[in-house]
């Protein structure tokens, strides 16, 4: 046997054979920026939630689902938005008497120079808002002077809401009465490529 011809097979074989370590090894990953949340309807994030909450009405207490048909899109991601939404019916049905009643609802709402100096903690732009309105007790001035401070809430599914809002790039704004009830108020911008609503002046949508 001719060992230095041997040698030579050898080394052409590993030279052209696939390295195991190598086999295992991903290619590199582009890095790529922070993706965006997809673009959706709020409505079609609350419908399915319909039921689910109605099921959980205790004693007579009724719900009402108002949502908009031309409601504008926005960038969300469904999961955690429903989650934040059965947090605030939870919290709003905890509040009130055994006849009273929830409203969930859905409304495009504009923000511009003419209105927002009527609308404290409001951004300037177009919205699509999900709004849960109880008709509890309402809030006394302690209670709304506090309602977005984490260690004094009443409400920490308000807190919890603006932090979701926040991540998204909305806010979120409360109005409340007492004897009347509160009304818990998510906006989420509209979607720069939107198309599902004609525009329409102000009065028109932020009802």
């Amino acid at each position: 046997i001719d060992l230095a011809q041997l040698r030579s097979y050898a080394l052409a074989d590993a030279a052209t054979a696939p390295h195991p370590r190598l086999r295992a090894v991903p290619p590199p990953e582009v890095p790529t920026g922070p993706s965006l949340p997809p673009v959706i309807s709020l409505n079609d994030v609350l419908a399915p939630l319909e039921r689910r909450i109605r099921q959980r009405m205790r004693g007579k207490l009724r719900c009402r689902f108002s949502l908009f048909d031309g409601l504008w899109r926005c960038r969300a991601e469904g999961g955690p938005l429903a989650a934040c939404v059965l947090e605030l019916v939870a919290a709003a049905t905890a509040v009130m008497n055994a006849d009273g009643t929830l409203i969930v609802g859905t409304r495009n709402f504009t923000f511009d120079g003419g209105n927002i100096a009527d609308y404290p903690g409001a951004r300037l732009g177009s919205f699509a808002r999900i709004t849960v309105r109880d008709s509890g007790a309402g809030l006394s001035d302690a209670e709304f002077d506090k309602i977005f401070d984490a260690t004094a809430t009443s409400r920490p599914a308000v807190v919890n809401a603006a932090a979701a809002m926040e991540r998204l790039g909305g806010f979120v704004r409360v109005e409340s009465a007492e004897g009347v009830g509160t009304a818990v108020h998510l906006y989420l911008a509209r979607a720069d490529d939107d198309a599902s609503a004609s525009e329409m002046p102000a009065a028109q949508v932020a009802e």
